[in-house]
Parts: C-alpha cells; structure tokens; sequence
C-alpha cells in the first residue's frame, strides 16, 4: 500500500476491540476488521500485528496460547482451529456437573485438553492433597482458574473457579464441588420440575441438561455386596497401573475376587487358612521343620529384637523351654540346650544356635 494511505489507518483507540466475555458477537468484529482491511487496503501481517492490543481479557490469553505454537508447526491455512476457538465459534457450552458429593471442585486432564490445549503453563501449584474416586486415587497435576457462565433468559451469570486438574479422571465434564456451591449459595432442587439456583435469588431458576435416553431400572446391574467389601478391605491399598480403563480395573478386581481364597488376611494369614489346619509333630532331625529355616544370627546386638522373636517361636512350638525361676521372666541372656550329634549341648553364644538348627542345603 502506499505511504500517503497508510499515514490514513485509523489509531488502535479507533479500531473495535474484542474481549471475548459476556454477551458479545464475533462475527461483528470480524466484519469491522475486514471493512478497515479493505478500506485502508491493508495486508494481512499489518493486520494480525495488531490483534496483541485489540484483543482484551479472555480473548487476549486465548490469543497468548495460540501464539505459543511455532509458526512451522502451526499454518492458519493448513492446520485446524484450536478447539477452544471451535466452542466459541459454534458456540458448543461445557458441562459442569454439580456434584455435592465432591469436597473441592476439579476437572480431568484429557477433558480439559480439549477446551484448552495448552494448560500446563497456567497451573497454579498444588501440595498436600489427595483426591480418591470411587475406585482408585487420583493424581493431582495444579489448578487451572477459569470462568462458568450460567446461562438464563433473564440474565446470565458468571463465576470464576479454581478446578483441581487430575492426571487420571475420564469424565467428560467438569466436576462443580461442595466448595463453590457453598460458596455462590448453588442449591439443587429435585423435584418434578428440576432446576438449580444461585444465590438469594430463588426465583432465577437455571435448567438441568435434559436428556431423552432413560435407563430403565431392570437394565441396572446389581451390586455384589461381598465384591465391594473385598475391595474396600483388601484391595484399598494395592497399588494399580493408572493406565488401564475403568473396565480393566473391573475386570481385574472381579478377578481377585474369584480368587480371594489364595489370599492371606488378618484373620486368615497364608498358609494358616482357617479351616484348613494340619496337625504335625516336630522333630529334631532333618528335615527341620520350616520354622527353624531361619538364616544365621549375625553378631549386631541390633539383631536382639530377631533373636527374640525366634526365641518365642521356639518357645511356642515346645522345642526349648525355660526352667525353674526363669519361667516367669523375660529371656534377656539366652541359654539354649539343643540336641546336635546325639547329644544336648548348652548354647552359651548365639551365634552358635545357626550351627546347631542349620538349615537343609
């Protein structure tokens, strides 16, 4: 273009910004921005240049984020809209679920790539909490900061939120907690005519989503009672790859399940099943019963608490026993008698007990 018609572009206070919040249309400032193109016959570099200072608020952290990608790996003409540019071009709302039963508010990590494709920069770090689901803990990545607007005939309304960002959640929405539905005074209503409010205002009513596919109850499955009480007590801290679906961890937990019986417990430790007790009588030559497999003593007094425990094991078994005064006490200095080579021989070191109940080679 020639220098005297670019001496005549308007000032950047003169050309239309866009925010990209409330109630706004787009296409109005797409319309305004190819009308001063065309006027002042300007090129497209001349003016993208300027979208830095037209864009405001939300529209200018969207533009940040698309900037972010390099130029060889991102060509407006080539390559497709980034998906939260799609949402607000086609105007497709989010769905937040407003879920009482949640301490604090949070959305999964693969969901909000979609809205946002690149969120990692804007994580607020996060420390010391730990958020379960109802089958596997969740990692927590930060918190990502955005808006909610509820939309209403009469008005719509805006929230800002903080949203714990989880590595493993598979929702396809947002979660709302009790967090902020405290907070803004959310109170849901169940009755035939479904709706939430917020705030004091009870005669703003916000509509639920309305789905027309209905689960019919015979379709819904019934719940194993001892399937859930076995995973809550014994498989509530077993640790499970984060990378399988929610049908393989099913499948995998029906499979413990089926197979409980090969597991030890508190009550039933392994080998020791109940009901399966097998009556034995030790004796002193080999094999030597498991029980006295134990590897050799090492001479660190800090091995006393072991020498203790094999002592009573030894003890309860009825190989060794104590004798005269020593019934009522505590063994503090060992005195052994073991039979090695047909003969008893007293155990002054015990050290020398590993020689005497060696193990099988």
């Amino acid at each position: 273009m020639g220098q005297a018609l670019l001496k005549e572009v308007l000032k950047l206070k003169e050309w239309p910004h866009f925010s990209g919040e409330g109630e706004y249309d787009h296409m109005e400032f797409i319309r305004c921005i190819d009308m001063i193109k065309e006027d002042f016959e300007l090129a497209d570099r001349l003016v993208t240049a300027r979208f830095n200072t037209l864009f405001t608020r939300s529209a200018h952290r969207r533009f940040k984020v698309k900037n972010t990608f390099e130029p060889a790996k991102s060509d407006a003409d080539k390559d497709k809209a980034l998906p939260c540019f799609c949402q607000q071009k086609d105007n497709k709302p989010t769905k937040p679920l407003l879920y009482p039963g949640a301490f604090c508010s949070f959305v999964g990590k693969s969901f909000l790539k979609t809205c946002v494709p690149i969120f990692e920069d804007q994580l607020l770090r996060i420390d010391g909490i730990k958020l379960n689901s109802a089958s596997n803990p969740m990692k927590s990545l930060g918190i990502f900061e955005t808006n909610l607007i509820f939309l209403h005939i009469n008005g719509n309304l805006k929230i800002t939120v903080e949203l714990v960002v989880t590595e493993n959640c598979s929702s396809t929405h947002s979660i709302l907690g009790n967090d902020y539905l405290m907070m803004y005074g959310i109170d849901l209503h169940n009755n035939n005519d479904r709706y939430f409010t917020i705030g004091d205002n009870q005669s703003q009513k916000f509509a639920f989503l309305r789905f027309k596919r209905q689960i019919k109850v015979s379709n819904v499955a019934p719940v194993n009672l001892e399937s859930e009480r076995f995973k809550s007590e014994q498989l509530n801290e077993a640790e499970i790859s984060l990378h399988l679906t929610n049908s393989q961890k099913n499948e995998l937990s029906a499979l413990l399940y089926d197979n409980r019986e090969a597991f030890s417990s508190d009550k039933e430790p392994l080998g020791a099943s109940i009901g399966n007790e097998v009556d034995s009588i030790l004796n002193i030559k080999r094999p030597y019963p498991q029980i006295l497999r134990r590897p050799e003593y090492p001479a660190n007094p800090k091995s006393r608490e072991v020498l203790e425990i094999h002592i009573k094991l030894l003890l309860d078994i009825g190989l060794i026993r104590k004798v005269n005064h020593n019934e009522e006490v505590e063994i503090t200095t060992p005195v052994i008698v073991a039979w090695h080579n047909g003969k008893s021989r007293r155990v002054r070191d015990f050290r020398a007990l590993s020689t005497y109940t060696v193990p099988d080679r």
